[in-house]
């Protein structure tokens, strides 16, 4: 066991080390999120506050009513407030228990954008390999 700060304050948890032992002793797997969820819940986590209509242009697609409740029902975003514009648009944070989720104190220990922007660089290559392995493959054209 180990103690450690978080943004709530303080917690008992498992060494890193040892986790694998303790996540065999439980049956039940840990949620999945959508691609759609996770690019939103970083937008939230980089941009807050944001709105729907935010997070939809910088992601360049609709946001799914669900996908904001799913993270509002795990607790990782909330409503802070109200935009003064037309409609009135809810505006989005991260609350605390996404920060104690993630093991942090604070926002600014969330990894810099350049870093995320070199990993999803490198993930590119490994993504365009992959179809490419899947393709079928070009049949010589018969002569006549």
């Amino acid at each position: 066991m180990e103690l450690i700060q978080l943004a709530s304050g303080w917690r008992f948890q498992t060494r890193p080390q040892y986790q694998g032992f303790i996540d065999r002793l439980k049956n039940e797997k840990p949620p999945r999120y959508s691609r759609a969820a996770m690019e939103t819940l970083a937008i939230v986590a980089y941009r807050q506050p944001v709105s729907r209509g935010d997070i939809e242009d910088i992601r360049g697609v609709a946001v799914s009513p669900n996908v904001l409740k799913t993270l509002e029902g795990r607790g990782w975003i909330d409503v802070v407030g109200h935009r003064d514009a037309p409609g009135r648009p809810a505006l989005y944070a991260t609350t605390k228990k996404f920060l104690d989720d993630l093991g942090l104190r604070s926002l600014s220990e969330l990894p810099p954008l350049t870093e995320i922007e070199r990993v999803m660089d490198l993930a590119e290559p490994i993504t365009e390999f992959s179809a490419l392995e899947n393709a079928p493959l070009e049949q010589p054209e018969a002569e006549e």
